[in-house]
């Protein structure tokens, strides 16, 4: 979902229903083992495209500043109580 997210997002977004469909086709049969069936349609229930926005990637930026917090404060000794 999130490379469709990205696709539908940027500056080449698919312009019509018809295309947007095509383009999860395509990256269901790059990305899975389970390309999507004909005349299927996931991404019309999936709410998250439109309201979710920019707001999904915040997982990814909690993730780079845990993990830079680790490094720093933890890495050497993660059980010790100094940190």
């Amino acid at each position: 979902w999130s490379l469709f997210d990205l696709a539908l997002h940027s500056e080449a977004a698919p312009a019509s229903p018809v295309a947007s469909t095509a383009l999860l086709q395509r990256l269901s049969a790059e990305h899975t083992l389970l390309p999507l069936g004909e005349n299927l349609h996931p991404h019309a229930l999936f709410a998250h495209l439109g309201s979710y926005g920019s707001s999904y990637y915040s997982y990814l930026w909690a993730r780079s500043i845990s993990l830079r917090v680790w490094h720093q404060c933890f890495a050497v000794d993660p059980l010790g109580g100094a940190a």
